[in-house]
């Protein structure tokens, strides 16, 4: 593989991905990059390609700033929300506590006809 030829894969990638770049600047993660340009150059020594890219990138980017040196802010979790506990309803059900058992949406929680017989408490003499 010829210098030219590496070059002009770096500069194919990084024109793709010159958006990206400028957003997150030198935190963007490179690995990626030197995976697709090696992908189209299999035979193309990994050093030389590195060092290309690492050089345009910083000729596109500029010197790193004190805003670059600092750790990217991490994005907070999203917590799933809370699961029924359908012990607790079903032995609500079986108590006869309609309050409790009534705010959990018991018929969506029930299998089967038979299964709903069981556990939900009717009116009757017993």
């Amino acid at each position: 593989m010829t210098p030219d030829q590496i070059k002009a894969a770096v500069g194919a990638i990084i024109a793709e991905n010159r958006q990206k770049l400028a957003e997150e600047r030198y935190h963007c993660n490179l690995s990626i990059l030197l995976g697709q340009i090696t992908r189209s150059l299999k035979w193309a020594d990994g050093a030389a390609v590195r060092a290309v890219l690492e050089a345009e990138v910083e000729a596109l980017l500029g010197p790193k700033t004190e805003a670059d040196l600092k750790p990217p802010e991490k994005k907070p979790k999203v917590k799933a929300p809370p699961k029924v506990n359908r012990v607790l309803v079903y032995t609500a059900m079986a108590k006869g506590y309609q309050d409790e058992a009534e705010s959990e949406d018991i018929y969506a929680l029930c299998q089967t006809l038979p299964h709903a017989l069981r556990v939900r408490k009717f009116q009757g003499p017993w």
